[in-house]
Parts: structure tokens; sequence; C-alpha cells
């Protein structure tokens, strides 16, 4: 009878385990397959893609995946302008030490320090844009391997404007 319950209760932990580990699995295998594109549905008035308390280090790398549609088909130009939204409280900002590569369509289209992408208007993008079949940016942040202790504790918030227009 003892050896029953024992054999019993090996048996479902063993199960718990086994069941376990399979889920984790799952969580692993998603985490890393599932499409993590963040959707940005442009009418005209353009639309706020928020990249929020974002932490580096020396050769640390970022990517953003945008799938951008418009609400109407057709020919458009693409605005891009990034803004500096740290708080005030932000002493170290993290926008000093990274730069920006911009990826549109599998063609690299812009690479510069992240500060010249906030200070300066950057070329309109002329592409096809629709409602259902969506065009993919990719935005990379890096930080250089040689960034230095100055980065310690750095924070940023930038945020980035996208306006769609149809007139050329």
């Amino acid at each position: 009878m003892r050896n029953k319950l024992m054999a019993s209760i090996l048996t479902a932990s063993l199960v718990v385990i086994l069941a376990s580990a399979i889920f984790n699995a799952y969580l692993l295998w998603y985490s890393e397959n599932r499409d993590s594109a963040i959707r940005v549905g442009l009418d005209g008035d353009g639309e706020i893609v928020e990249f929020r308390d974002m932490e580096m280090h020396p050769g640390d790398s970022l990517e953003f995946d945008i799938a951008l549609t418009h609400e109407v088909e057709g020919d458009c130009q693409l605005k891009l302008d990034f803004i500096d939204a740290a708080p005030e409280a932000v002493t170290n900002n993290l926008k000093d030490y990274i730069k920006i590569i911009i990826i549109f369509n599998g063609e690299k289209i812009y690479e510069d320090d992240l500060v010249e992408a906030i200070d300066k208007e950057l070329a309109p993008i002329d592409c096809v844009l629709d409602e259902k079949d969506p065009v993919t940016m990719k935005i990379i942040y890096l930080m250089p391997i040689e960034i230095g202790n100055e980065a310690e504790n750095a924070e940023a918030f930038i945020d980035l404007m996208i306006t769609a227009s149809n007139e050329q």
C-alpha cells in the first residue's frame, strides 16, 4: 500500500515537471517567434510611437519593427520626426550616446547619431501604403562599445512622430 502511494506521488510529480518543462519551452518559442511589430495606422494627422525608459550598455542595440498602413491606398510621403521626450528629472540623457539606423523595406535609409536625428529634419520617404499590406520600417538604436562610464545610469525617452501625406 505504501509503495503504491509513493509510486502515485512520484508519477504525479513527474507529470507536473514534464508539463512545466513543455510550457516553458512553449513560452520561449512564442517569445522568439511572435509578431512583435508595432503596428501604426496612419491617417494623415500623424501618429506617435513612444520609446520609453530605454536603458542600454556599451555594445547594446535595441531593434523595433514598425508596420505602417494608411487608410487611403496609394503613393505617400512619410515624414519622420524624432523628439526628445525626456522628463526634466532625467539628468543623464541616453540620446547623447547612441546612434540610430532606419531600415525601410529592407533598405538602410538613415544612419547617424540620435542627437542629429532629433535636431535636423529627415528627408521624406516616398512609398506606397495601403490598409491591407503593411510597409515595414526597422528602427535600431546602437550604443557604441567605446562609450564608457559617462553613459552609466542614462535613460532615453524618445517619441517618433510619423506623418503620411498623399500630396507629392
